[in-house]
C-alpha cells in the first residue's frame, strides 16, 4: 500500500511560496482555522474527497476563507488566491526538509505535485458574526495532489 500524501502541508508550502499572495497576507495563511485578528488572512481546511489506497494521490475538496476588515479587500485576497490556483497542472512543490510533528515525520522532504485545481462553485461574500466585523470570501476548490 502506498503512503498517503498530506495535502494540507503540501498546499501550505505552495501558498506560502506565492509572492503575489504573501504580498497581501504575509505569513497569515492558516490551516484549519483563522488564528489571531491580524488581517488580511487566509484559512483553509479539507472537507473530504476521494482517495485511492494503492496510489499516493489525493483529490480533496478544500474550503478557503479569505479574510479582511472590509468586503472589497476580502474579495481582492480571493481574486489573488483564485489566480494562483486556477489552471495549475503538475505544479512541483519542493519540501526542502522533513516536516516534523514532535519527533514524527509527517511529510518527508521531497518533491510533491499539485496535479490540478478546479473551483467547485463561485465564491461567496460573507460578513462574520464571530469575530464581528470580519469579512470573508468563502470558496471551494477540488485540488488533486501527489
Amino acid at each position: 500500500m502506498a503512503n498517503k500524501v498530506d495535502g494540507n502541508l503540501i498546499l501550505m508550502a505552495y501558498l506560502k511560496a506565492q509572492a503575489s499572495l504573501t504580498a497581501l497576507v504575509s505569513t497569515r495563511i492558516f490551516c484549519p482555522q483563522l488564528i489571531g485578528k491580524t488581517l488580511p488572512s487566509i484559512s483553509f481546511s479539507t472537507r473530504g474527497g476521494p482517495s485511492d489506497a494503492y496510489k499516493p494521490i489525493i483529490d480533496p475538496s478544500i474550503q478557503f476563507s479569505c479574510w479582511a476588515d472590509d468586503a472589497i479587500e476580502a474579495r481582492h485576497v480571493y481574486n489573488v488566491l483564485h489566480g494562483i490556483l486556477t489552471g495549475i497542472e503538475n505544479q512541483a512543490v519542493v519540501i526542502a526538509s522533513d516536516i516534523l510533528h514532535g519527533s514524527t515525520i509527517v511529510l518527508p522532504a521531497g518533491t510533491y505535485y499539485i496535479l490540478s485545481a478546479l473551483e467547485e462553485v463561485q465564491a461567496q461574500d460573507l460578513q462574520d458574526i464571530e469575530p464581528p466585523n470580519f469579512y470573508k470570501v468563502l470558496a471551494f476548490f477540488q485540488i488533486k495532489m501527489r
